[in-house]
């Protein structure tokens, strides 16, 4: 938690809340996790508790992070950096017109073990044509 709100503080974590409307509890996160102003792209990311999957909420909150993205912040290009075996979240990200750009051998090392990472990208001109 302190690194996320030193993060927040200094302007380097852009995540909103994921809010089950029927609770009101927040159900996970979505937003960017990096952002290169300077190339005018962006990373995203989406997390969603397990208990709320299969529900369409986090296909609502991708949605709505791509339309900010493109819309208000004009990005010319986001990415998605998902790991190869978490294929609800390639789907995910491939239903919004992510396209596959390659795959990073044992890019990052997570709980004990080298994990492949898929890059996916989705760029303006492509996300125009795309109706989820």
């Amino acid at each position: 938690m302190d690194y996320a709100r030193k993060n927040y503080r200094t302007g380097d974590f852009f995540d909103w809340g994921i809010m089950y409307k029927q609770t009101e509890a927040v159900i996970g996160t979505v937003g960017f996790t990096t952002v290169d102003f300077q190339n005018n792209k962006a990373e995203i990311g989406y997390v969603l508790s397990p208990e709320y999957h299969h529900m369409g909420l986090a296909s609502e909150a991708v949605e709505r992070i791509l339309r900010f993205a493109f819309d208000k912040v004009c990005f010319e290009r986001l990415e998605a950096h998902i790991m190869e075996e978490n294929i609800p979240s390639r789907k995910l990200a491939e239903k919004h017109g992510f396209t596959l750009d390659g795959i990073m051998k044992k890019y990052l090392f997570v709980k004990g073990e080298y994990k492949n990472i898929c890059i996916y990208s989705l760029l303006r001109e492509d996300f125009k044509d795309i109706t989820v």
